[in-house]
């Protein structure tokens, strides 16, 4: 989660190509309801969101297996990160390319996210390697709030980002302020950039 994107959002994977728009000046504060693209990195060590079009945006929406077999990370708690594990996008390799207006991501797992816009409040869909949807996502460190859906239109989770790298998770009856520096968010810290390449809807 986090990283220097325009409309970041926490969830482990990166929007754009990385090559793109320059670093912006600091992190917002606020809360975030939605996010799914883009490492948390740039935003936690202080860093803001880059120019549309670059490498995404700081989102925390994907899943995060652990290290340990395939255990789920205690970055984000473990109910929504129970959630995300349906599609993950951290520790993905993954490629980007445009329709139309949209930005779509590809990663190595099957897993795909459509953005329909660059902006900071921008929705984004998620589909499963089987191509059924996952969730939708909107929101994310730019405008200081993230909220994630599931495929009923249900809240599942709302993120409020709280500084640079504190956010609050909301998920359920689950409440879990989150260290975006701590070691559980590594995988998100260091999500690789999309790079330019083929990806279809």
């Amino acid at each position: 989660m986090g990283g220097d994107r325009a409309g970041e959002a926490l969830d482990g994977t990166p929007d754009r190509a990385a090559s793109g728009g320059a670093p912006g000046g600091g992190g917002g504060g606020g809360t975030v309801d939605r996010s799914d693209a883009g490492a948390i990195g740039g935003a936690a060590n202080g860093g803001g969101a880059g120019s549309p079009g670059t490498d995404g945006g700081t989102e925390l929406d994907g899943a995060t297996p652990g290290t340990d077999g395939g255990a789920l990370s205690s970055c984000l708690g473990t109910c929504l990160e129970g959630f995300l594990q349906q599609c993950p996008k951290t520790n993905q390799s993954c490629t980007t390319a445009m329709s139309g207006t949209d930005v779509v991501n590809c990663y190595a797992n099957g897993v795909k996210q459509r953005s329909e816009s660059t902006a900071a409040d921008a929705s984004r869909t998620i589909k499963k390697a089987n191509g059924e949807v996952c969730y939708t996502s909107i929101g994310g460190q730019t405008s200081g709030m993230q909220t994630i859906k599931d495929t009923s239109g249900n809240v599942v989770a709302e993120l409020m980002f709280n500084s640079a790298s504190i956010v609050t998770v909301f998920c359920m009856s689950d409440v879990k302020v989150v260290d975006l520096l701590a070691s559980p968010c590594a995988a998100y810290a260091s999500a690789p950039k999309c790079v330019a390449g083929e990806c279809t809807w």
